[in-house]
């Protein structure tokens, strides 16, 4: 009800769910992500895919 989540979306969670997206393997080490997501919402999340090439993947966090 407060927009608060139980737990936390943590990078591995992000690359979980880009693998089931897409279908592409993604090593969580390449997730920047400051902190783990305690809140529900939308947040743009840094991707570092090679040296000098970076990505952002948007991530919906949304009860159930």
């Amino acid at each position: 009800e407060s927009g608060r989540l139980f737990g936390s979306v943590t990078s591995q969670d992000v690359a979980d769910a880009v693998q089931r997206a897409i279908n592409v393997e993604l090593d969580k080490r390449r997730i920047d992500l400051a902190e783990p997501i305690k809140n529900l919402g939308e947040y743009t999340i840094p991707v570092k895919l090679y040296q000098g090439v970076n990505a952002e993947v948007v991530v919906k966090v949304t009860a159930e």
